[in-house]
């Protein structure tokens, strides 16, 4: 617990409560999470203490640091402004729930240099208001989960705007760090974008992307659940437009693809990927070229519900208008049957420069 630093930056006024922060060092926080007993909900957070919990402050740095064994999300961040988190090591793998790094309704969000390996989600960007997560740089970073590794969601309603994220590595956790709760030992997705409770995902790019050990290294989601606040009503359908993903290297360990899916009368609108390898085991039947599963807009989002072989065994876009697709190289590691990408209901399509 050596060397930790809880203090204002230099400076400041100590009355305004709310500005300033900042956790620094290297030192350790130890949730000794293993030591809780819960109810017999364990997806319940009734009780369970996070290691960070900051709600609306501004100008707040979290650096150099290692948090270990939360009880429940290891750091829970609401609407900030000014957040900065820079340089440290995240370690869960003792409850449910063990989020790396959980960022709602935050403004003005920079990430650097972090290294996370949980049960549960690396990286996640809610949005449980109607407050936006807005304006964030995420850098030169490593999320590692047996979930899902970089995600938006599942709270969406005030959605994700202007982000870039690049330079980071993304899936399972190393072989010494088997998985204790959630029991499958292959991240969910690398890349996780969820719309299901309203709100707008717009003007993100994600770049410079290592994926490994998942079952999808890209799963996309508008859907309709409308989870809302009690005293909030339940919001539309909301949108997802203006994604860009470019320079991706991934090796799915499942031969089941990548769902990317919208619905009916609410498509994914302008979605561009680019300079793109993925590699998936491969194995699939004629059978499995046929949709064996429709819409579930109101379920919960994860990429797994839908089906272990989808009808194209790399990409699979399911309403979905404006897609560019741009040297994008799919392979089978052993003899396929289905297409490697497959386009349901799909319109405006430019693939390699040319209209589709």
């Amino acid at each position: 617990m050596c060397n930790l630093h809880l203090a204002r930056f230099k400076g400041t006024d100590v009355s305004a409560i709310d500005t300033d922060i900042a956790i620094q060092g290297n030192g350790q926080i130890n949730g000794q999470g293993g030591s809780f007993n819960l109810r017999l909900d364990e997806g319940e957070l009734i009780g369970r203490p996070f290691l960070i919990r900051i709600i609306e402050c501004k100008n707040v740095l979290v650096e150099g640091i290692t948090l270990r064994d939360s009880a429940s999300w290891t750091q829970d961040y609401i609407a900030c402004d000014n957040l900065t988190i820079h340089g440290i090591k995240v370690f869960g793998h003792v409850k449910r729930n063990n989020d790396g790094i959980d960022i709602d309704g935050c403004q003005n969000v920079r990430i650097s240099d972090v290294e996370t390996s949980t049960d549960d989600d690396g990286l996640c960007f809610k949005g449980s208001s109607l407050r936006p997560t807005r304006n964030v740089v995420v850098e030169n970073c490593h999320f590692y989960s047996y979930c899902n590794s970089l995600k938006h969601g599942t709270d969406s309603q005030g959605g994700l705007e202007d982000v870039q994220i690049r330079n980071v590595e993304l899936g399972r956790p190393s072989a010494d760090k088997p998985p204790k709760i959630l029991g499958q030992s292959e991240g969910i997705a690398g890349i996780a974008l969820e719309i299901v409770d309203g709100g707008t995902m717009q003007n993100v790019t994600i770049d410079n992307v290592k994926i490994r050990g998942t079952w999808a290294p890209i799963y996309i989601i508008l859907g309709d659940r409308g989870r809302h606040l009690k005293d909030n009503p339940r919001l539309p359908p909301g949108i997802l437009r203006n994604v860009t993903i470019s320079n991706v290297q991934a090796e799915a360990v499942t031969a089941m693809g990548c769902p990317i899916l919208g619905i009916p009368g609410h498509p994914i609108e302008t979605l561009t990927l680019r300079n793109i390898a993925m590699s998936f085991p491969g194995g699939g039947s004629q059978e499995d070229t046929v949709r064996q599963f429709n819409e579930m807009a109101n379920n919960y989002p994860e990429a797994t519900k839908y089906a272990k072989r989808l009808p194209g065994f790399g990409l699979y876009f399911w309403h979905v208008s404006g897609l560019t697709i741009e040297n994008v190289q799919v392979t089978a590691r052993l003899p396929d049957q289905r297409p490697a990408i497959v386009l349901e209901d799909v319109t405006h399509v430019i693939i390699d420069g040319k209209k589709t």
